[in-house]
């Protein structure tokens, strides 16, 4: 029982530890291409002129941003963005949001990957 205790006790301090990095990381700016998002200031410029986005779009990025380099599952994505908004979000929800964060992007829109079968992935 106490190794028991033990082990939770060290997977919820990785937990906490990877959250704050985590919140940490999306405060401060962060470029990709020409682009840059501003966690603080919760901004996304590209070529230092402000895109238009909407609050759901840049959440969805800044959740991508946080998991560089790792596949999302769709529904991981839709949970993270229920929390955040209160709103039902259907799966063509999400399509459509990372259909309109890759055009706002342009050619940097390709940095959003879809992985086929399992989600998406912001690439390093």
């Amino acid at each position: 029982m106490k190794e028991l205790l033990a082990r939770v006790a060290v997977n919820i301090r990785r937990y906490t530890q990877a959250r704050q990095t985590s919140q940490e990381n999306s405060n401060r700016v962060v470029t990709f291409g020409n682009t840059a998002y501003d966690g603080e200031a919760f901004v996304l410029t590209q070529h230092g002129e402000k895109l238009d986005c909407t609050t759901s779009e840049l959440r969805l990025l800044r959740f991508l941003l946080q998991h560089r380099g790792q596949v999302i599952s769709r529904s991981a994505i839709m949970e993270q963005l229920y929390d955040i908004d209160g709103e039902f979000f259907e799966d063509n929800t999400l399509s459509v949001y990372i259909k309109r964060l890759r055009q706002k992007l342009g050619e940097d829109g390709a940095y959003i990957e879809t992985v086929r079968g399992m989600g998406y992935r912001f690439r390093k």
